[in-house]
């Protein structure tokens, strides 16, 4: 079996296979631009709002008999300090109908202008009586009336709807100069990374840059949102604060853990995780300094995050397995709050690169003959990888991925002394299960061999639509859906389950109510899409047989954790969470760091940049903007 790429970053790609990639790319770039911009409608919108509070105005399309879904709808936030508004939707050429939701509360507002603009067909513009007039009441508004220069829009429901009926025609077909300028600019752009960035992106130093504007902007997230605006926050808060107060898990009957258990009836308390440990501890050493329960808690992930960016200052060829976690704001928001997601990406991105580096401690310590303060180093490995075994259930699939990449290498011939490679393995397995076993007994103390006793509470707690003995029809209808006769088919194209993880994945704040456009998830999953294609397209037209089995079982482990999830999501509770998702990133790490000399390189980095951008404006614009802040944040 032959063996894999060099752990190099200075390795070179021949020229003229990156200038056709190169070319390849922005023929691709261009063309997204297109479809998202010269062949989408720009509306502008004039209104005028009274309201205290900022709300949305959302515009749907459909074509011609077609119902109005949520994939096809943009928004656009409006504030009383503003009038003038604009939105892209979707092609003329393939609507014949909106819908306008101006307002999502009983109220006022003003509709001066409404203006559709789009390459090749007639502008659609209602700025006087008879022009907005077309816009007719559908539910909860009063008949609107014209007045002042304005029609004025009154609800009477939080979920008020115009109606507008639309007939394109179309004009012309020549580019306006403004397309035509960006498309040179793209294909320029495109040139210049692939004639300057392989140098450049050799050493990656924009990954510590970056990684510190992420810091930045979680610290924000972390110090002026609210509470319970972030997904379970409260229940792992309950969960955080006891291991504050105390070393050793409770039984789960304990009066100081009431305020633990969530809508389930579970208790944090009661799972396997060290998260909650470390967190209640860390909470406790900041308690001198008089800060709060809740930002202690959060900064934990802060404070993960900031040594994840002073370990790539340190060690370079540890940047490039942070690249996929740069790609996703939804990975940094994890990080933004009290939850055990962030912590087991925190781990999961650390044994990457132990795993996969060859300059890492962990494999010199396979391959060295001789090493200093041996047993220290193997008591610190094997609790290291002991702990991945107390993490979150998902980033189990990154164990398995781990242990499958280590016999690729070792059949790959990377370890010459075999026995040496098992022996040690051994150990470290030993230890770490031996880590894991310290904890099963503390849990086996508190709460028995068996699981009764948590049932039984879970019983006593859970909300009568959560709770066990509840019949099913009488169930929250989200739960074991594939018992109520919900099909497959339903729950991906009725429930649109693949949608609302790919949304939940790479930008969704607060309970997921707060949400990007639709062009901002179409340019991630373009943009995702292509860098994957480089890969693989790379991997398998350069790389060697060995580096074909890498890449497929990468992609296996990841096809088991998106179909866990799935038949999770049909069998037992219906959650489509992106989150769930997130081992995904250290996989990618690996993959991306051991075949890198197989595929374009600087454009994949150039692409994973782009993607860091779109990232930065959902975590900042969506993010930071809409989740709700803490009383004394103005």
């Amino acid at each position: 079996m032959e063996t894999t790429a060099h752990d190099t970053t200075q390795t070179t790609e021949p020229s003229g296979r990156n200038s056709l990639v190169a070319l390849m790319v922005a023929i691709a770039l261009g063309w997204l631009y297109l479809h998202f911009f010269a062949f989408k409608a720009y509306v502008e919108l004039d209104i005028e709002t009274e309201a205290a509070r900022p709300d949305f105005v959302k515009i749907y399309w459909a074509d011609e008999g077609a119902y109005f879904q949520e994939q096809d709808k943009n928004r656009v936030r409006i504030n009383r300090n503003q009038q003038h508004y604009s939105l892209f939707i979707g092609d003329l050429g393939e609507s014949r109908k909106l819908r306008i939701d101006p307002m999502e509360y009983q109220g006022e507002i003003t509709i001066r202008r409404v203006s559709i603009h789009q390459f090749g067909y007639a502008p659609i513009v209602l700025d006087d009586e008879t022009g907005l007039a077309r816009l007719l009441p559908v539910n909860q508004l009063e008949l609107p009336v014209y007045e002042d220069g304005g029609l004025k829009v009154k609800a009477t429901g939080s979920d008020p709807q115009l109606s507008l009926e639309i007939s394109p025609v179309k004009q012309y077909w020549i580019l306006p100069i403004q397309h035509v300028f960006s498309l040179i600019a793209i294909f320029g752009f495109v040139w210049v990374c692939q004639r300057l960035a392989s140098g450049v992106f050799n050493h990656l130093m924009f990954v510590p840059a970056s990684l510190l504007v992420v810091v930045v902007m979680v610290m924000a997230m972390a110090s002026i949102t609210g509470q319970h605006v972030h997904p379970d926050e409260t229940v792992h808060m309950g969960a955080i604060s006891y291991y504050g107060q105390h070393f050793l898990p409770p039984p789960v009957e304990s009066e100081l853990v009431q305020n633990t258990f969530s809508v389930y009836g579970y208790s944090r308390l009661s799972s396997m995780e060290m998260y909650y440990q470390l967190a209640g501890y860390f909470t406790r050493i900041l308690q001198p300094l008089q800060i709060p329960t809740l930002l202690s808690a959060r900064l934990f992930g802060v404070v993960m995050l900031l040594f994840l960016l002073l370990f790539s200052l340190k060690r370079a060829d540890f940047r490039y397995f942070l690249l996929p976690l740069l790609a996703s704001a939804q990975a940094w928001y994890l990080f933004s709050y009290a939850n055990s997601d962030g912590f087991a990406l925190f781990l999961s991105i650390l044994m990457s690169y132990q795993i996969a580096s060859r300059q890492s401690l962990f494999n010199r310590f396979l391959s060295e003959p001789t090493l200093m303060r041996f047993w220290p180093t193997a008591i610190g490995l094997g609790a290291f990888c002991g702990s991945l075994l107390l993490i979150k259930d998902n980033y189990y699939f990154c164990i398995l991925f781990f242990g499958m990449f280590l016999l690729w290498r070792f059949f790959a011939g990377e370890f010459a002394d075999s026995k040496r490679f098992w022996t040690r393995v051994g150990i470290l397995v030993i230890i770490g299960l031996s880590l894991y076993g310290a904890r099963f007994g503390l849990h086996v103390v508190a709460n028995g061999f068996d699981s009764t006793r948590i049932e039984e509470q879970r019983e006593r707690h859970a909300k009568e639509l959560y709770k066990p003995s509840t019949e099913l029809d009488k169930k929250h209808a989200y739960l074991f859906m594939k018992e109520r006769g919900v099909s497959l088919e339903a729950i991906v194209s009725v429930s649109r389950w693949g949608e609302k993880v790919f949304i939940t994945a790479f930008g969704a704040y607060g309970f997921t109510q707060f949400l990007g456009t639709a062009t901002f998830y179409d340019l991630v999953r373009y943009s995702g899409a292509l860098i994957i294609m480089l890969m693989l397209f790379g991997v398998l037209i350069n790389g060697p047989p060995s580096a074909h089995w890498l890449f497929f079982i990468g992609l296996a482990c990841v096809t088991l954790l998106v179909g866990s999830a799935f038949w999770h999501s049909w069998t037992v509770s219906f959650q489509p969470q992106g989150r769930y998702m997130m081992p995904i990133i250290p996989i990618l790490g690996v993959l991306y760091y051991r075949l890198k000399d197989y595929f374009p390189r600087a454009l994949t980095t150039s692409l994973i940049c782009f993607l860091f951008l779109l990232a930065t404006y959902s975590f900042v614009f969506i993010g930071l903007h809409d989740v709700p802040k803490l009383d004394y944040v103005l």
